[in-house]
């Protein structure tokens, strides 16, 4: 069928004159009559790419600018030459039902699916935007530039359009928005794939994750996983911030199974002879993460799940209704085994933990240290509010009320300890308050240097039914293994219990003989608050026969243990003259490598005729005192090839504990034989009498070089002593 003339009049019918198109590509649409979908540019002209040129005539019919095309159908919305047959007016515009659209402008679609579906075959470069994601003016409006290549739609980066070709969207602001992939949060529909989608892309371009107010349902975990990286640097963290608690809240669904949000720095679960954390920096605040309340039995929710991670800040949420742990801590939740991860230097501020099934905090299998909970809440969890092993934990305001049941061990606070560790460590708990937690206020087992200060211990409330054993305030010690040490409880006000159980105990130490020493009960007055005489049946102390060198005295229990004080250097660089040596020595590891690649550098020694290795030790410490000490080292060193990886400077101790005290990365960065490279650090621990430290100074490369560890730079091993 030969082609006929047809002329569009471009604008509508109250301009006068109309103006005068220049040549340029345009895009002609039209409608089924039937349907009202829009057909592509194929159903009505013989040009298979899409678009026609648009010519002007050049002659204009009754004054008006006019351009002439060729169909071969006359197209819905088309105006005949001499204007008067009017099939329906004619648009030229940016909206979805425009029929003519200038490809040399902006596109813009009410919403993202109407955009994925449009027919419009879109050249590259060409804007698009959209006014909403699911609906108009729902929050994840946006730009983006159509382009071609191979791509992954993401659905909030990445939109694949039906020609193959994709629109790359705008996210270059400050932080990224939930909604900009697509979640509701209006708490009726599964949203894990847009939550997680924008996770991903904001974890892999470091950007600040942003969920706006409202409830967001998920039927899986919303995971920040990293691989196992104990030889290199820490991953950048996770930043992810709501509208405040309740809020923005992300509540678990009946089939969620898992925790809620997931901060695994070993997912693939290694396992290495030293301990390492590979996600550092995350940020979580301003959020709700509510498990689906349902009873143990159920799926097994967390709130929040934290394995290998380090200097991460959790502030303002709420943690609460989840089947098992309000947060769980570790790569573990067996009780007989044990996790090689470490998590520490880990701040929480305004967390609280309410009403979870079991435990409101839970870190039995974990290595923590250096944890703080400043101003945080543990209420009504059906086991212990917080159970933890640790080594340093720091506890200022915090609460702690309503937790334990019946039948079981558990209430306000317990400490216990990993398999593979002798103690848990350093416990600071000021200005709290734990109160009508059931079994006891707090229970140290394990328990190895503790102060607790300007702290209330409350009671029962009146009229609540004790455990069968008696209701204790503190619980100091394990049957046969307490192993409690170096204790101060000062400054502290205990409320009665109010139980009328004969067998209460305010401070209750037994069945340990003599593993508990240094326990001082100071200033800590026990009062009934008017309870009527029936209500006040308790002991003050209850103090097993056996147990040695703990007295009563007034309302005091009193024995003050040694503490260290003083300072002291190592002089010397090494433990012996094998080691490097000093100033100015060069010491040669060129034939000492076990493989071809990561490998470390070591020094040598014979011993009884065979040739043994080992890594760079700068000096061994051994604690005169049982107490806390604190540690300063730095080793500037030369003599680097520009094939070295890392360089290590660690911390162990015959007590079990590694520490790294700084690990950079040298790949890449061209050392040369006299560039300088300075590791080191500063750590405080505590220590038994008789502990050793070791400190070691590991390279890593995969070709020799002489290294010089330099003294008269500043090299340095140094401690000092403190009073707990």
């Amino acid at each position: 069928m030969a082609l006929s003339p047809y002329v569009l009049i471009i604008g509508t019918k109250s301009d006068d004159p109309f103006n005068v198109i220049p040549n340029a590509p345009y895009e002609i649409r039209h409608r089924d009559t039937t349907t009202g979908a829009s057909l592509g540019l194929a159903d009505i002209f013989s040009d298979p790419a899409g678009t026609i040129p648009i010519t002007q005539t050049g002659a204009t019919v009754n004054s008006r600018g006019s351009v002439t095309f060729y169909a071969d159908a006359l197209p819905l919305n088309a105006e005949y030459n001499n204007g008067t047959s009017i099939v329906q007016p004619i648009d030229v515009g940016i909206t979805g039902s425009s029929i003519i659209n200038d490809l040399s402008q902006s596109y813009a679609f009410k919403t993202v699916s109407l955009m994925k579906s449009s027919l419009i075959i879109f050249p590259v470069g060409k804007k698009i935007s959209w006014q909403g994601y699911n609906a108009e003016s729902d929050g994840g409006s946006n730009w983006g530039l159509v382009t071609s290549g191979a791509h992954t739609d993401d659905g909030g980066s990445t939109f694949t359009l039906l020609d193959g070709k994709y629109v790359a969207a705008n996210l270059k602001g400050r932080k990224v928005s939930s909604k900009k992939f697509g979640a509701i949060g209006l708490g009726l529909v599964d949203e894990i794939i847009p939550l997680q989608a924008g996770l991903d892309y904001c974890t892999g371009n470091n950007k600040p994750y942003y969920m706006p107010q409202g409830t967001y349902l998920t039927s899986d975990s919303l995971l920040h996983e990293t691989a196992d990286l104990f030889s290199s640097r820490p991953t950048n963290g996770l930043i992810l911030s709501g509208d405040g608690i309740g809020k923005t809240v992300i509540q678990a669904m009946d089939t969620h199974n898992g925790s809620i949000l997931v901060l695994n720095g070993n997912k693939d679960n290694a396992t290495e002879p030293e301990f390492g954390v590979s996600q550092e920096g995350n940020h979580i605040s301003k959020l709700s993460l509510i498990g689906s309340g349902k009873a143990s039995g159920n799926p097994l929710q967390n709130g929040l799940f934290i394995r290998a991670n380090l200097r991460c800040n959790f502030e303002d949420l709420m943690i609460k209704f989840n089947t098992q742990h309000g947060m769980l801590i570790g790569g573990v939740t067996e009780p007989t085994k044990d996790d090689t991860d470490t998590t520490q230097l880990c701040i929480f501020t305004n967390v609280h933990f309410h009403e979870n099934n079991q435990y409101g905090v839970l870190a039995q299998n974990s290595r923590t240290s250096t944890m703080q909970f400043d101003t945080c809440s543990f209420r009504s969890n059906t086991l212990d509010g917080m159970r933890m092993a640790y080594s340093g934990l720091r506890l200022i305001n915090c609460s702690f009320a309503i937790n334990g049941s019946d039948g079981t061990d558990t209430g306000g606070f317990t400490t216990i300890v990993p398999t593979t560790l002798a103690v848990s460590r350093a416990l600071s708990a000021v200005g709290c308050e734990f109160e009508s937690n059931y079994n006891h206020e707090v229970r140290l087992d394990y328990c190895d240097g503790f102060q607790i200060s300007s702290t209330r211990l409350g009671a029962f409330k009146i009229g609540a039914t004790p455990p069968a054993s008696g209701k204790r305030v503190f619980n100091l010690g394990k049957t046969n293994s307490g192993n409690l040490v170096n204790g101060v409880i000062s400054g502290c006000q205990i409320a009665s219990l109010g139980s009328g159980n004969l067998n209460t105990g305010i401070v209750y130490v037994y069945d340990i003989g003599e593993d508990v020493t240094g326990l001082e009960v100071l200033n800590t007055p026990v009062t009934d608050n008017g309870l009527s005489p029936s209500y006040r049946n308790y002991t003050e102390f209850s103090i097993d026969p056996a147990a040695k060198g703990v007295t009563k005295h007034s309302a005091e229990l009193t024995r003050v243990p040694a503490k260290p004080a003083f300072s002291a250097s190592i002089t010397t660089q090494v433990s012996n003259v094998l080691n490097v040596t000093g100033n100015g020595t060069v010491y040669a590891a060129s034939s000492l490598f076990a493989s071809a690649s990561n490998t470390e550098y070591y020094n040598s020694e014979t011993v009884a005729g065979a040739v043994t290795t080992k890594h760079f030790i700068d000096g061994v410490f051994t604690a005169p005192e049982q107490g806390a000490y604190e540690f300063n080292v730095r080793w500037p060193m030369t003599g680097f090839n520009n094939t070295e990886t890392s360089a290590l400077a660690r911390i162990t101790t015959s007590g079990g504990i590694v520490e790294i005290l700084e690990e950079l990365t040298l790949t890449g960065i061209g050392l040369s034989s006299v560039d300088k490279v300075t590791v080191g650090g500063t750590s405080k621990l505590f220590l038994d009498k008789g502990e050793l430290v070791n400190f070691h100074l590991i390279v890593s490369g995969s070709a020799s070089a002489n290294i010089d560890i330099d003294r008269s730079d500043g090299a340095r091993f140094q401690v000092s002593g403190n009073a707990i």
